[in-house]
């Protein structure tokens, strides 16, 4: 089924699609920051490391009753090297994350600019074409006098001695009356800001 704004409709869609995207990472990218922070926090803390270590726990309760001796406070290179290894894993997630979520702010900030491009040529093209109605107007009033004085019927003015004048001063307020109006028109135009250049 064709949609009914055609390429501007798919446009709309994939501008939704990538907005939700960069929500996604931006999410994502917080949620990864706070789980490296909390594995800081937890690697600074020697207690919470030994008691991390469950198979010793178990093994010998005796030796994790609070508080706890300095030699199995110290006692947590394992974990220790286990969670240091997750941090690594977090911190390149993140800047992954980070990097992603530069790239799409960058490409958004150029389809922004190329909106703005699309819409000032849209807004030159529709000056345009009000112009070319503008000049078919005053030059449809030309028409109008052609088939004023142009017809076979008898209009009454055509049999008298001053009816080359009369034409002629017919001719002229009609082509007062249309610069009249152009400009106006264009002047009105311009000082409301509608004239794009």
């Amino acid at each position: 089924m064709e949609l009914p704004g055609g390429h501007a409709a798919t446009s709309a869609e994939a501008n939704d699609k990538f907005r939700s995207l960069m929500n996604t990472v931006s999410e994502m990218d917080s949620r990864a920051k706070a789980r490296r922070r909390a594995l800081l926090n937890l690697l600074e803390e020697d207690e919470d490391l030994a008691m991390m270590q469950l198979t010793k726990m178990r093994e010998h309760p005796e030796n994790y009753a609070l508080p706890l001796s300095h030699e199995v406070e110290e006692d947590h290179e394992e974990v220790e090297l286990l969670l240091e290894s997750f941090l690594q894993e977090i911190t390149s997630l993140s800047n992954v994350l980070e990097g992603m979520g530069s790239r799409m702010r960058n490409t958004e900030t150029l389809i922004q600019a190329r909106d703005v491009k699309l819409d000032i040529a849209r807004n030159q093209l529709l000056t345009a074409s009000t112009i070319f109605s503008l000049v078919a107007m005053c030059l449809s009033f030309g028409a109008v006098i052609t088939g004023l004085f142009g017809m076979n019927l008898n209009n009454g003015h055509m049999d008298t001695a001053d009816s080359h004048q009369w034409f002629i001063g017919v001719a002229i307020s009609f082509a007062t009356i249309c610069l009249l109006w152009g400009g106006g028109t264009f002047w009105y135009f311009n000082r409301k800001g509608i004239w794009v250049s």
